[in-house]
């Protein structure tokens, strides 16, 4: 039984999220795992507001958003700072640190 699972474990590494492309944005992301054109962190794990909207994700993640001005908040879950900011969004693969 043992055996089994570690087949299925390294069958799973080598076909999930572990084969590394580059994308047409230029950037290394991970193959049937996340991706978009803001990567969003913070140094606390937070929530996700894009324009006031809870986008249902937490720090650090991989955003899809559409090009033009933005306001990105992240609600840090340790405390009850809430912590924004206006970035212009471009098709180009960003990272913003709040």
């Amino acid at each position: 039984m043992k055996k089994v699972a570690l087949i299925f474990i390294i069958v799973f590494w080598q076909f999930g999220c572990s084969n590394i492309q580059k994308s047409n944005n230029n950037c290394e992301e991970l193959v049937m795992c996340e991706s978009g054109n803001l990567y969003l962190t913070s140094n606390e794990i937070g929530s996700i507001y894009v324009d006031g909207e809870y986008t249902g994700k937490k720090t650090p993640s991989f955003l899809s958003v559409a090009p033009g001005t933005h306001k990105i908040s992240v609600g840090l879950d340790s405390s009850r700072l809430y912590l924004k900011r206006s970035i212009t969004v471009t098709d180009e693969l960003q990272r913003v640190h709040l």
